[in-house]
């Protein structure tokens, strides 16, 4: 009896949606469990999607290194090789099948994606603190996990990676910038 394959997984950060392709099982099973309340989610390809609200990206992981022919736009050690195609979005990462592998390819494309867009992913803690959004950046142990759970935000929003991007609202030209 012939297996089916598995949905495509889908993963929103931000405004990015990532549609992940060809994950084994244990893969999917690692990155759920890695990523808690952020899990991916199994979703139908038949549904459709807003694209006007993210910017979707299709990743196809493929076990192994890339093809001889392969001139990756990103590579790092003998994990992750990745070759994009930034007008289809489309993405090829050939991993070692490691969670890390997984999470760099996702990591390198959300860059991609947030750059063509004028944001950034920035290594930091962030809060909500009497209605205002705080971010303390920092390298890894300077404290920011721990600043994040004693600071008094009223929420914390990660001690990790925070996507920064401008809101998109319109602006009436009868303000002056001083009335920002």
């Amino acid at each position: 009896m012939k297996r089916s394959p598995l949905l495509p997984l889908s993963v929103k950060l931000g405004r990015t949606a990532f549609q992940l392709l060809n994950l084994s099982s244990t893969q999917r099973e690692l990155l759920s469990s890695s990523w808690g309340v952020f899990s991916p989610t199994q979703i139908d390809p038949s549904l459709s999607h807003s694209s006007s609200q993210f910017d979707e990206w299709e990743i196809d992981f493929k076990l192994g290194p890339p093809p001889k022919s392969c001139r990756p736009h990103y590579q790092r050690l003998h994990d992750v090789s990745i070759e994009l195609d930034l007008k289809t979005k489309q993405v090829m990462s050939w991993i070692d099948g490691s969670l890390g592998a997984i999470e760099a390819t996702l990591q390198i494309i959300l860059q991609w994606s947030l750059h063509s867009r004028g944001g950034l992913l920035v290594h930091a803690s962030a809060g909500i603190y009497q209605g205002c959004g705080i971010l303390l950046p920092g390298e890894s142990g300077a404290g920011k996990s721990t600043v994040a759970r004693e600071a008094g935000f009223d929420r914390v929003l990660s001690d990790e990676m925070v996507i920064i991007e401008r809101e998109q609202s319109t602006i009436s030209t009868n303000h002056t910038p001083s009335s920002y």
